[in-house]
């Protein structure tokens, strides 16, 4: 349970900063990446957590050589921190910040007059990533 409040915790600030200025700052990621070393290294996450990490990696940097704007480094960042923390079941957090991402644009797309192109309309992911995160923490420990 601390593992997943502290993500949490992390994942808020993220999401604040990300609303704000539609960036997660490197030195955020630095160091949830290194908490997350740490707690490997104490054998609290498993192993084979680096794996769901580094395969959220590849898959983001397919994404992104197939349609370069789609999501942000930083959101691509954060997404391998939250797959590193949560495993396999990270994939519903991954869902819901891109689905939130997708209705926040729409929304934006909308209110504009739908001017431009809907693709083109932009929102922060890590708000996103804050709600699935606190989903997969209730749903987790009810």
């Amino acid at each position: 349970m601390g593992v997943w409040l502290g993500l949490l915790g992390m994942s808020a600030v993220a999401a604040c900063v990300d609303a704000r200025r539609q960036e997660i700052p490197n030195r955020l990621s630095l160091v949830a990446a290194g908490v997350g070393g740490v707690l490997l290294m104490l054998h609290v996450l498993p192993w084979t957590r680096l794996l769901w990490a580094a395969a959220t990696w590849g898959l983001y940097e397919i994404v992104l050589w197939r349609q370069p704007e789609a999501v942000g480094w930083g959101d691509v960042k954060w997404a391998t921190v939250i797959m590193g923390y949560l495993g396999g079941s990270g994939l519903l957090v991954l869902f819901l910040a891109d689905a939130l991402r997708l209705g926040w644009s729409t929304v934006r797309w909308w209110r504009h007059g739908r001017q431009g192109r809907w693709r083109d309309a932009g929102a922060p992911w890590a708000p996103g990533a804050f709600v699935g995160v606190m989903v997969w923490g209730l749903w987790r420990w009810p």
